[in-house]
């Protein structure tokens, strides 16, 4: 089962809070820390990761709400192929820190690929954007 990890992402000026997976926006702010407390609530409420996204779409920060009593590192989190600077990163969804920095994307791919099925969870491959383009599930 996919967790219905929360977003929050720029729109037509404003701020809006979608589910991960999904184009439809759970709701939209007139401000970025609206946004953000809103979607923290209902991160809260389902279990999930928040991610937060810069004024440009791409992929900023995460929060992981669900795995407060859990440390991460014993915590199944999905696995993000995120940009990092001019290289690539394999975040776990709750993290911060990168798991592994690579030269390319490709690389950085086959290392989420592999942890994802270990663990078998899911990975969210981003673009340059930030934006999520591409998503493997692992976790059946």
């Amino acid at each position: 089962m996919t967790a219905h990890n929360q977003h929050v992402v720029p729109h037509e000026g404003k701020w809006a809070v979608r589910t991960e997976g999904s184009e439809k926006l759970s709701s939209v702010h007139e401000t970025e820390e609206e946004a953000i407390n809103r979607a923290r609530e209902r991160a809260h409420r389902l279990g999930t990761t928040l991610f937060i996204h810069d004024a440009h779409g791409r992929f900023e920060h995460v929060e992981n709400i669900h795995a407060k009593e859990i440390p991460a590192k014993k915590a199944n989190a999905d696995q993000h192929v995120v940009p990092h600077g001019e290289e690539w990163a394999v975040k776990a969804a709750g993290s911060d820190k990168p798991t592994s920095v690579h030269k390319t994307q490709h690389e950085a791919v086959d290392k989420a690929r592999e942890a994802a099925k270990n663990q078998s969870t899911v990975l969210f491959i981003h673009g340059r954007d930030g934006h999520v383009r591409e998503q493997h599930d692992y976790s059946k």
